[in-house]
C-alpha cells in the first residue's frame, strides 16, 4: 500500500530511494498482542487507549521491514506501507 502524506517513514534496506512504515488499524486491531510477541526488534507495543489495549508502532526506527507482524496478525490490522 502507498503511504499517506505526513506518515513517518524510514529507509528501506537494500532498496535505494524507497521508504516504508507500518500502519496499525485501531478499528481492526483486537488487542491480542500477537504482533508484539512476534516482533524481535521491539517496534510494536500494546497501549491502553482508555477503552482497550491496542497495538501501536512505538519504535519505527528499530524496524527492518520483515513483515512478521503483518503475517501473524489474525485480524489483518497491520500493513507495511511504502513510498518512493
Amino acid at each position: 500500500a502507498n503511504a499517506p502524506e505526513g506518515m513517518d517513514m524510514i529507509d528501506m534496506m537494500g532498496m535505494p530511494n524507497m521508504k516504508f512504515s507500518i500502519a496499525v488499524s485501531a478499528y481492526d486491531c483486537t488487542g491480542c498482542g500477537s504482533c508484539v510477541d512476534r516482533c524481535r526488534r521491539d517496534v510494536l507495543k500494546m497501549i491502553d487507549n482508555g477503552h482497550c489495549l491496542l497495538a501501536s508502532v512505538e519504535y519505527l526506527e528499530n524496524c527492518v521491514g520483515c513483515g512478521k507482524c503483518v503475517h501473524i496478525c489474525p485480524a489483518k490490522a497491520i500493513e507495511l506501507v511504502t513510498t518512493k
